[in-house]
């Protein structure tokens, strides 16, 4: 590991003379904790390969003999958890999301357990961050096990009016609830009726895909009555005032 001195020293010419990233990337696993989470949004605009050496190190993984010393800094969750609280004014937001990316492509180290804690965590926030039903929709196609998790999820911001949250999240929620139908009817006939009319503009299938299911059903988590109403809001939308017969 950097020696203490080291650190300091590189610290200090890093404050007054050095204003560039890349010199202090040999000691950052040195660093406070608070430092390092300062200077990430410098850190995601280093290239690719850069940024990765530098994540290898602050998780402490043995990629190479050289740094097989090493204690992380963070954890895989803490990590990832910490470049969604970027502020926007301080990185573009593209950048911030090749930098999530290339967590992402670590499978090993990002799993599905660590995904799991990240959304728990990133979902007690308000308001949520802006690349959170990003992240929910990503998950869920990297690790299919997690659907249950993330229905769960879904019913949770439901209960929070996610409704009320930037336009952007509620897209996000609204695509993430079209990708996991049928299991996620219950949850979308808990909108109030305007937003869900929202939503039918966000996903040009959801409307269809709604009239089919609520068409079907049979019984089961949805009342007869909710099922009835937004079969009257989808005939409604479509200015027909006659529903259409459903094709099997």
């Amino acid at each position: 590991p950097p020696h203490p001195e080291l650190v300091r020293l590189m610290r200090e010419l890093y404050r007054t003379r050095v204003d560039d990233i890349r010199f202090i990337v040999p000691v950052l696993a040195g660093m406070p904790v608070k430092e390092v989470l300062a200077a990430l949004p410098k850190v995601v605009r280093l290239t690719p390969v850069l940024f990765r050496e530098v994540m290898f190190r602050l998780l402490g993984v043995n990629r190479d003999k050289e740094f097989a010393h090493l204690k992380p800094l963070f954890t895989a969750a803490e990590f990832l958890i910490a470049l969604h609280n970027i502020e926007a004014d301080r990185c573009d937001i593209k950048t911030v999301i090749k930098a999530i990316q290339a967590c992402f492509s670590e499978s090993k180290i990002f799993t599905q357990e660590v995904l799991a804690v990240v959304i728990q965590n990133l979902m007690d926030q308000d308001p949520l961050p802006t690349l959170f039903m990003r992240t929910v929709i990503q998950s869920v196609a990297l690790y299919p096990r997690l659907q249950g998790y993330i229905q769960n999820v879904l019913q949770r911001l439901v209960v929070k009016q996610i409704w009320k949250q930037p336009k952007q999240t509620f897209e996000g929620f609204v695509r993430c609830c079209h990708k996991l139908m049928p299991q996620t009817m219950s949850i979308l006939v808990q909108l109030p009726r305007e937003h869900l009319r929202v939503a039918f503009g966000i996903v040009g299938d959801l409307k269809r895909d709604m009239r089919v299911q609520l068409a079907s059903w049979r019984g089961g988590a949805i009342p007869q009555e909710i099922a009835a109403e937004i079969l009257s809001v989808v005939d409604k939308d479509a200015g027909s005032g006659k529903r259409k017969p459903v094709q099997e």
